[in-house]
């Protein structure tokens, strides 16, 4: 109860402050405005994605909730590699190349869109070439988040598989003990 209780005060700690410079910056546009929204959504999203994290290992059995957390879990981690990628790319506009040139044609409103697909491309391993790293920082931020995508699912995978086979056991042993 404590603990909910915690987390909730740091997600409202941390909500707050987001949403504040989204209703802000339409009256006072600012590029330092910009960059602390920025920075409050990425930790914000970080606090979620690793509560729903920690969640998810708490788990005892597996149900359609732990999948569905499960799923859930690793569409966040991915979202949150891709707000981490638009604050660099706010700090570091030559960080990336999309598709032989340094910053995309089409404008700012599509920074979102394209750099959640390519956190989601990078997190899955496709990697489709199409817009690369550029700066040192670029390029270990990619293979960190490589990285996480593939203990993500072999932990996950393990954790399940193992979960399972207990289950399986478990319930084997309950049978062979009422038969008897």
């Amino acid at each position: 109860m404590a603990q909910t209780r915690r987390h909730t005060i740091i997600g409202w700690a941390l909500a707050l402050p987001a949403i504040a410079e989204r209703v802000a910056i339409v009256s006072v546009p600012s590029r330092a405005l910009h960059l602390a929204g920025l920075m409050w959504w990425l930790l914000l999203f970080s606090f979620i994605t690793w509560s729903q994290l920690r969640s998810l290992l708490k788990q005892k059995n597996i149900t359609s909730e732990t999948i569905s957390m499960s799923i859930s879990a690793y569409l966040l981690v991915g979202f949150t590699w891709g707000l981490f990628y638009i604050l660099l790319h706010h700090l570091q506009p030559s960080a990336f190349s999309f598709g032989g040139s340094t910053s995309p044609k089409s404008g700012e409103r599509k920074i979102f869109p394209l750099f959640f697909y390519f956190s989601l491309s990078t997190l899955s391993t496709i990697g489709c070439g199409d817009i690369s790293p550029i700066t040192m920082q670029a390029r270990y931020a990619v293979v960190a988040e490589s990285i996480t995508g593939q203990f993500y699912l072999a932990i996950l995978v393990a954790r399940i598989v193992g979960m399972q086979m207990s289950h399986v056991a478990t319930h084997h042993r309950t049978a062979s003990q009422e038969s008897q």
